[in-house]
């Protein structure tokens, strides 16, 4: 359970709407903006907060699997922490100046968040092939204008190339050493010659071949940088996929039992998950293009599309 007091860390995004270092696949947003009516028009809905709501969610998804009468086993390597998310540039800039401390945020999602740079996330992960596929959705919350604006953006960390996965010659052993540290970095390089630090790794431990997937980009995760451009194995894929769906789905319950709780009006609500939910079942993913949902003035809502297209 994540309390309010927890601290999380900063965590940049860059042009293509993608979190640095959470993979290089990422699904199209999920955009729910709900109409904060109450459900009896005689009784005043109960006030709450971002911060209380993903509270809520993160509790849920941490339940996973775990009941004392659950049948299956929870969600493999799964973990949850609440970040802070802004612009690469703005990163790069605190980095520099040495200020990329871990922020606190207590009392994060008090406020509208219109203008401000640094945007509260819980993130839920979940860890599998040895650390090849590792799943990432960060649920976003906020309170602005009468509405909810629920913000849900899966990742997906896509296995190494296949020249990092092959060593056999003892003379290999460094190399190795090099892709298991290499494996375990979602950490971000950008403050001190990042270039040279690329291509010293693709030359003295990974062989020039792979230095040929590296660009000048910045800032990088290098476990992004070292990945394929989509998970290619069938069974991986299908792990990954029924993962994201798993959290997502989890995330739209919980918020709706939350709203109830509050004396909120869920119809509309209701159609927009059906909307999106319909959309991954259909398409398998979330970059298709979704219908608008006639009644109650439900329009533009469901997954944008990814920079990176369709799976």
């Amino acid at each position: 359970m994540l309390g309010e007091e927890q601290e999380g860390r900063l965590l940049p995004y860059d042009a293509s709407q993608h979190f640095i270092g959470a993979g290089r696949d990422h699904w199209g947003a999920a955009h729910i903006n709900i109409p904060l009516k109450p459900q009896d028009p005689e009784e005043p809905v109960k006030s709450f907060g971002e911060a209380e709501l993903l509270r809520r969610v993160g509790a849920a998804l941490d339940e996973l699997g775990r009941g004392v009468r659950e049948i299956t086993d929870p969600l493999p390597g799964f973990s949850m922490e609440r970040v802070l998310g802004l612009p690469s540039h703005l990163w790069l800039q605190r980095t520099r100046e040495g200020n990329g401390e871990t922020p606190d945020l207590t009392g994060r999602g008090r406020k509208s968040p219109s203008s401000e740079p640094e945007r509260l996330y819980l993130r839920a992960q979940c860890i599998t092939w040895n650390g090849q596929v590792v799943v990432s959705v960060f649920v976003h919350a906020a309170l602005e204008a009468g509405e909810l604006r629920l913000t849900v953006r899966p990742h997906v960390m896509t296995p190494l190339y296949n020249e990092l996965k092959v060593t056999d010659a003892p003379a290999g052993q460094r190399g190795m050493r090099l892709w298991r540290w290499v494996t375990v970095q979602a950490l971000l390089d950008a403050a001190v010659g990042p270039l040279t630090l690329w291509r010293r790794v693709a030359r003295v431990g990974l062989g020039e071949s792979i230095e040929s997937h590296v660009d000048e980009e910045d800032p990088v995760s290098l476990r992004d940088r070292y990945s394929t451009e989509e998970v290619t194995d069938m069974h991986q894929s299908d792990d990954a996929k029924r993962h994201v769906v798993l959290i997502e789905t989890c995330v739209f319950r919980t918020v709706a039992s939350y709203l109830r709780d509050r004396g909120i009006d869920t119809t509309a609500y209701d159609q927009q998950v059906a909307a999106v939910t319909n959309n991954i079942q259909i398409y398998g993913d979330n970059n298709a293009p979704i219908q608008n949902v006639v009644g109650n003035g439900n329009s533009n809502i469901g997954q944008g599309p990814s920079n990176q297209g369709g799976k």
